[in-house]
């Protein structure tokens, strides 16, 4: 319906308890409200409050958005070289994560 908000396809853990991957589980909830509501529009409550923490205890993650957006591309990175190191074979799988860093020459 219009009027209810959707919910999340990340699974918050029960309010108290204390998960070993709980930045994981941060990273989780941000990409994907980065993602349906876009950047500007996220706060940190909001990403605390899909994981089920107080805004607090995500500080002690995070030293805020920026920071945390910055490590959802790194992950997002990872994993997209991860897949392709997959789907390829031979000794130039590795070569193309690195260029990903590389800044191009002049």
């Amino acid at each position: 319906m219009a009027g209810q908000p959707r919910r999340s396809a990340v699974q918050a853990p029960p309010r108290g308890t204390r998960p070993l991957n709980r930045r994981q589980l941060i990273l989780a909830a941000a990409a994907e409200l980065f993602y349906r509501r876009g950047y500007p529009n996220v706060s940190m409550g909001e990403i605390a409050e899909a994981v089920a923490i107080g805004p607090s205890a995500l500080y002690r993650h995070f030293r805020g958005k920026q920071e945390l957006l910055s490590e959802v591309v790194l992950a997002a990175f990872h994993s997209a070289g991860s897949a392709a190191g997959r789907d390829r074979q031979g000794p130039g799988v590795g070569r193309a994560g690195v260029r990903l860093g590389r800044a191009r020459p002049p």
